[in-house]
């Protein structure tokens, strides 16, 4: 009987944290009480490239090849998240606050949590490279400051003035080694180099929870491969000024990050040292080592033992993260992000059309349906 109570006990705790890390965005009563009968991961994934796949012409069905809302897709298989990258003066519509005002409606129609990501750059932003927007470069620090708290605050009004407001919002991607070069960059350890960081990162922080105070805060760590880097930046941010976010979110691709153990160390140094919610805000697998071009994904390096580079074996990848978030992590472990959903139909295929890069590694097959790792996530709790 004890443990039996103590077991419902626990699953309510892990639907009301759950409920809490989204706070509003939970808009009926019925999320929350299913929540309380079966609580899960807040599983998702990054759908910044779907409007240029559609673009291009791919099309997207269920499993009975009837035309479906991709978004839809996502929800009817059982993930509740969807990560959009935002840049600041991109020289193509792609990651532009137009587009991705855009794509955030459709995504709140499909009843999907909306995360954004702030990239603080006019392109990619990432460990190898995080330039400062064009139109900010000849900023000093207090100016830069200014402007990172400015910016967020005018994006975050964009989005609550069309009642799309994120859930989420990742101040910066994967900002390990610092963001907004050369101002907030940690190429060296030392106390000027954290403090000029946290300012930033603080100045985001600020005006998210300034101007859209039921939105969480997630900082976005690469580091899911490497737990001494995770403590050590959390402990030298921390000693300098970081606001403490809401959440930790960490990359974890094994091409880079070696293996399972070193992210079940990094997310215990989150979660346990340092008591923070935490997410797999990145990760994905190949299902295939066939292509036609060229992959983010190296099959030549990215094998674990145990699991095949087919359709089973990426489903199988896709429930042990699930699986070793939450062993690891508990009631702090919030959900498992992929990159990214969607690919475009094997028709569509080429090396002009940049998403082509991960069509051995999204949760659709080549055309355009729901695979068995968009399914194993949907169902992982």
């Amino acid at each position: 009987m004890g443990s039996k109570r103590s077991k419902s006990l626990g699953l309510v705790a892990v639907a009301i944290f759950i409920a809490g890390l989204f706070g509003s965005n939970l808009e009926n009563s019925g999320a929350l009480a299913a929540a309380v009968v079966a609580p899960k991961l807040a599983n998702g994934a990054d759908v910044s490239w779907l409007p240029t796949i559609e673009q291009a012409g791919s099309k997207f069905s269920n499993e009975t090849q009837k035309a479906t809302d991709p978004l839809v897709l996502m929800k009817k298989a059982g993930l509740s998240v969807a990560r959009v990258r935002l840049w600041v003066n991109p020289t193509t519509k792609h990651g532009s606050i137009t587009e991705v005002l855009a794509l955030a409606r459709r995504i709140k129609s499909a009843g999907l949590y909306f995360v954004l990501d702030i990239h603080y750059s006019d392109w990619w932003a990432d460990p190898a490279k995080q330039n400062k927007p064009s139109a900010w470069a000849n900023l000093n620090q207090p100016s830069l400051v200014k402007k990172v708290h400015d910016y967020t605050v005018g994006v975050l009004k964009k989005f609550k003035s069309q009642k799309t407001t994120p859930a989420w919002v990742q101040i910066g991607n994967e900002v390990g080694n610092g963001l907004l070069w050369p101002n907030g960059q940690v190429d060296q350890w030392t106390q000027a180099k954290f403090m000029s960081m946290t300012s930033l990162l603080n100045a985001g922080t600020k005006a998210t929870r300034e101007t859209s105070p039921t939105t969480k805060v997630m900082i976005h760590l690469e580091t899911g491969g490497d737990s001494v880097k995770t403590d050590g930046w959390l402990t030298n941010s921390f000693a300098n000024g970081l606001i403490k976010p809401d959440a930790i979110g960490l990359s974890y691709y094994a091409q880079w990050a070696g293996a399972l153990s070193n992210l079940r160390d990094s997310i215990a140094v989150v979660a346990t040292k340092w008591k923070l919610p935490v997410a797999v805000a990145e990760t994905a697998y190949a299902n295939t080592t066939s292509s036609t071009s060229n992959q983010v994904i190296d099959v030549t390096k990215a094998q674990l033992m145990g699991f095949a580079l087919t359709s089973i074996g990426q489903a199988e990848y896709a429930t042990a993260v699930c699986k070793l978030l939450r062993s690891t992590a508990g009631g702090k472990a919030i959900g498992v992000w992929w990159w990214e959903a969607f690919s475009p139909n094997t028709a569509q295929l080429s090396a002009q059309l940049e998403p082509s890069q991960i069509a051995i590694s999204s949760l659709v097959d080549g055309m355009g349906r729901p695979n068995k790792a968009m399914t194993a996530l949907g169902s992982a709790r």
